[in-house]
């Protein structure tokens, strides 16, 4: 069923010990309808059927709860693809493409975003590249208002970080804006407190 959002599970809760998932509510153009299933299985990506169906879930760092950082990707075209090769191949003691260049700009201040790097990837059309460089801080993909301030601030960091392309790195003097991603990247968001969590000294193990 397309074109439909999970906006509830259906829970058979009389046995408090062994509460059961019968279905979800989902929400369409014609309003909400209920589907019934043998087995109801969270494809969400953030929990959500786990969350509507009362099942504890946990977000972000035990420290202070922040989850990780999102990002917008973006595309850029009119970028002199042999400058910034020669500018890399010259540089090979920056880990990251420009990696100098933004330490600079960090160090003074004027860095657009809050990242040591940026990401770009070359396409196979002459001139556009993908940027991955943008950086939203402190906001929960898991909550519909949070989330629209996260893709406005991805916005602006966008043309932010343009401005800064054209005024600081080789090859980029004449950039122009190619595309945006559709929505913004969301790396984390709830976690289904499941029978085990995988822990760092069990990847280092």
């Amino acid at each position: 069923l397309l074109h439909t959002m999970v906006v509830d599970a259906i829970v058979d809760d009389h046995d408090a010990d062994n509460p059961q998932v019968l279905g979800v509510v989902c929400a369409g153009k014609g309003g909400l309808r209920s589907i019934r299933a043998k087995v109801v299985v969270d494809c969400s990506a953030d929990g959500d059927v786990a969350h509507y169906a009362g099942v504890h879930t946990r977000q972000g760092r035990e420290s202070d709860g922040l989850s990780q950082p999102q990002t917008l990707f973006f595309r850029v075209q009119n970028v002199d693809d042999q400058v910034v090769e020669d500018y890399i191949r010259a540089h090979p003691q920056d880990f990251r493409p420009f990696a100098s260049i933004v330490a600079k700009a960090t160090a003074e201040v004027r860095f657009p975003v809050p990242r040591r790097g940026i990401g770009l990837y070359k396409t196979m059309e002459p001139g556009v590249w993908r940027i991955n460089t943008g950086r939203v801080l402190r906001r929960n993909g898991a909550d519909a208002l949070e989330l629209s301030l996260a893709e406005v601030e991805g916005r602006e960091q966008t043309v932010a970080l343009l401005d800064f392309f054209r005024n600081n790195l080789p090859g980029f003097e004449q950039v122009e804006p190619r595309d945006t991603a559709t929505q913004i990247g969301v790396r984390e968001t709830r976690r289904i407190d499941g029978a085990y969590e995988l822990t760092l000294q069990d990847l280092h193990s």
